[in-house]
């Protein structure tokens, strides 16, 4: 089984409490999924059938970042409107949990067809990371939304199986210092409408150590958190 590293940047104190930063934005993401609705499923309306509950269904993968992570350049090579709103809202959270956040264009040349940092490609050669420590920061949060169709067994037309990720990448080793996955437990209806929430969802569950991760269940209320 693969060992998880918590980041340095996340470790409890000698009181045992996180980091005001790792908390501010784990406190700020609980208040904001509180308030978020959760998406309902597509039914057959003649059969009367109840609206099946959706969760939230996480991943992440925790590494020691190479430095704290203070000053974040957040972007996307995608320029959907997805993207977009993801990113904003990845800019929101860092940014409102104590972190340094360069809002600054990326070059043209970061287009969907280049793509995220390859994790065998070395910094100097991938234009995220260039970008990155050209313009002070010390780390790349990349952002991506994807979107499948899947056949929509109770009705005509296609669901949409919707994720969001986002990884933190050091932009001087290139290493990954935060990864973390969101995606719904069942297809929706509607993409692009609960972007933020899964955002969100990503961003808590790649800063949160992996042993205090709570998964969303019918015993929360499809609500996932880290523990205190």
């Amino acid at each position: 089984m693969q060992q998880h590293r918590r980041p340095s940047w996340l470790r409890a104190s000698a009181v045992g409490r996180l980091p005001t930063m790792t908390t501010a934005i784990l406190r700020l993401v609980a208040i904001a999924l509180a308030l978020m609705p959760l998406p309902s499923k597509a039914v057959d309306r003649d059969k009367s059938e109840q609206v099946l509950a959706i969760y939230p269904v996480t991943s992440s993968i925790t590494h020691a970042p190479d430095t704290a992570i203070s000053k974040v350049v957040i972007l996307s090579a995608q320029r959907n409107p997805s993207a977009m709103t993801a990113v904003a809202a990845a800019k929101d959270l860092f940014r409102r949990g104590g972190v340094t956040v360069i809002d600054k264009a990326p070059p043209a040349a970061i287009t969907e067809a280049q793509g995220p940092p390859r994790p065998d490609q070395k910094p100097k050669d991938n234009p995220f990371l260039t970008f990155g420590k050209d313009i002070g920061a010390d780390h790349v949060i990349v952002v991506e939304v994807t979107d499948a169709l899947v056949p929509n067994k109770t009705g005509a037309g296609h669901l949409h199986d919707e994720r969001v990720s986002v990884k933190g990448i050091g932009v001087k080793t290139g290493t990954v210092a935060l990864e973390g996955t969101a995606r719904w437990s069942q297809p929706i209806e509607r993409a692009g409408e609960h972007v933020r929430e899964l955002t969100a969802y990503a961003i808590a569950r790649a800063i949160c150590a992996p042993e205090r991760w709570v998964e969303a269940s019918a015993a929360n209320n499809g609500r996932g958190r880290c523990r205190s």
